[in-house]
This record gives structure tokens, C-alpha cells and sequence, in this order.
């Protein structure tokens, strides 16, 4: 597994276990739109997130879309 990269690109987990997160919670997964949530959760991935989940904890009111695209994204990665 190739390590995991900070947004400067300096590796930051190399085999040390597993990254779990990324996609903010509020910013993206509540107030941005699904096409917004699937490039957020494209960007963790092409980081190396080995998780894909919220960044945090899930805010109650986040609408459905948005989590049903978070879930399509975690599938359709190669």
C-alpha cells in the first residue's frame, strides 16, 4: 500500500495502519451539493485514505444524497 500523502505531498502513514476520514462534515457532506461530496471523497481516496468516512462526526440534518453519493464513491473506487 503506498503511504498515505498530506496536501503538500510529504508522506504521512507508510504500513503504520490504516487512515480512516477526509471528507469534511459540515463544509461538504452537509452543505455541498452531491457532485461536491463525490470530489471531496475522489480527493481522500487519490490521497490514500484506506476509510472513507466524514472527517468527524455526521450532522444530523446532512441530506440523504449527500451520503447515499459518499457511499457511491467508496464503491466505484478501483
Amino acid at each position: 500500500t503506498p503511504p498515505v500523502r498530506s496536501a503538500s505531498g510529504q508522506p504521512v502513514a507508510a504500513g503504520t495502519g490504516a487512515i480512516v476520514g477526509g471528507v469534511p462534515p459540515v463544509d461538504v457532506i452537509l452543505n455541498g451539493t452531491p457532485a461536491e461530496v463525490r470530489a471531496s471523497a475522489r480527493r481522500c481516496l487519490e490521497a490514500g485514505v484506506h476509510l472513507l468516512a466524514p472527517g468527524c462526526g455526521l450532522p444530523p440534518a446532512t441530506p440523504t444524497g449527500n451520503l447515499l453519493e459518499l457511499a457511491r464513491a467508496a464503491r466505484s473506487w478501483p
